[in-house]
């Protein structure tokens, strides 16, 4: 008698599990680094107006 090996997935496979954890692993950074975008433009147009304002 033959053995049959059972199919198994391999380790390799990208899953549709794997999108999502990857999905949402990313959204925490993405809203950090927006967060200090803004916050670093914020710094950099107030310390523009401030200088502008002592010009004057």
């Amino acid at each position: 008698m033959k053995r049959r090996r059972k199919n198994r997935k391999s380790k390799e496979d990208y899953t549709f599990i794997d999108v999502l954890l990857d999905i949402l692993f990313s959204i925490p950074e993405i809203l950090i680094f927006l967060i200090r975008i803004i916050v670093l433009l914020g710094r950099g147009i107030g310390r523009l107006l401030h200088h502008i304002f002592d010009i004057i």
